[in-house]
C-alpha cells in the first residue's frame, strides 16, 4: 500500500540502523531485523524493519499497493478501505486489532515518492504516509484513534534488480499502551515480522510479476515514442 498496517512512521535514514542513531535491535526472525527507538521525551516510539525479498522492487511495490489481496493478508488488520484516489496518492482508512492493546483506527494519505537512484538510474520505490484523520470516518466508541501517523515503505534493488531490500518504518503513538519495555519490543517484533512475512508471501502470486512486466513494457514503449529520431516521433 502503500500499505499502512499497524500504526505509523518517519523519513528513512538507512536500511542498516545503528546505535549511533539511537536504534536498538529488538529481535530478528527469518531474516527480518526489527529495531526500535524512542523519539526523545515524546510519547512516540519508532520501529523499523528490514529484510530481503526474492522479487524485483516493482513487484514488491505493486503487491503492497493491493489493498484487496487475499494471499499474504497483512496481520492485525480488521478493516481497510480506500477513501479516495489521486494521481500519485491515496487516502486510506485502517482499523487494527492486535493482542494486548485496544483496537485502533486511523486515516492516512499515502504518496508515491519513488525516484531513480543517482548512481545507476535504478528505480527505488517509496511510499510515504502521514495522518489524514480529517479525511476519513469519525472516531468509533471503544476504538483508540491514532492521532500521529507517519511512515514509509521503501523497496531498493539488489542483485542486479532480481531481489529487493525492503524497509518499513513506522512511528507509534504509545501513549495509550502503558506496556513494559520488554513487552513493547516483543510486540514490535511480532508486528513487523508479521507484516514483512505477509509481503514475502504475497509477492509469490504470479499476477504481480505479470503486472510489473506489463508496466515496464508500457514505460519502455512510451519512452521510445517520445524519443527524438524514433519511428514514434
Amino acid at each position: 500500500m502503500l500499505t499502512v498496517v499497524a500504526l505509523v512512521f518517519v523519513p528513512l535514514l538507512s536500511s542498516h540502523p545503528t546505535t549511533d542513531d539511537g536504534w536498538e535491535l529488538a529481535g530478528r526472525t527469518s531474516g527480518i531485523h526489527v529495531y526500535v527507538r524512542h523519539d526523545g521525551d515524546s510519547q512516540l516510539g519508532q520501529v523499523l524493519a528490514t529484510c530481503t525479498i526474492d522479487a524485483p522492487p516493482l513487484v514488491a511495490k505493486i503487491a503492497i499497493d493491493d489493498f484487496d489481496a487475499v494471499r499474504g493478508r497483512m496481520p492485525f488488520i480488521k478493516e481497510t478501505k480506500v477513501v479516495s484516489r489521486g494521481d500519485k496518492s491515496l487516502v486510506v482508512y485502517n482499523r487494527t486489532s492486535a493482542p494486548l492493546v485496544a483496537d485502533r483506527d486511523y486515516t492516512v494519505r499515502v504518496v508515491d515518492q519513488s525516484y531513480a537512484r543517482e548512481k545507476d538510474g535504478a528505480m527505488v520505490y517509496v511510499s510515504r504516509f502521514e495522518s489524514a484523520n480529517n479525511l476519513g470516518p469519525p472516531p468509533l466508541p471503544g476504538v483508540v484513534r491514532v492521532e500521529h501517523s507517519e511512515g514509509e515503505w521503501r523497496f531498493e534493488p539488489i542483485d542486479g534488480g532480481r531481489r529487493t531490500r525492503a524497509v518499513y518504518r513506522v512511528t507509534l503513538d504509545i501513549t495509550h499502551d502503558g506496556l513494559p519495555d520488554a513487552v513493547y519490543k516483543w510486540g514490535a517484533v511480532q508486528m513487523m515480522s508479521g507484516i514483512l512475512g505477509a509481503l514475502r508471501e504475497r509477492v509469490d502470486d504470479p499476477k504481480y510479476t505479470a503486472q510489473a512486466e506489463s508496466s515496464a513494457q508500457s514505460s519502455a514503449a512510451g519512452a521510445l515514442s517520445a524519443a527524438p529520431g524514433t519511428l514514434g516521433r
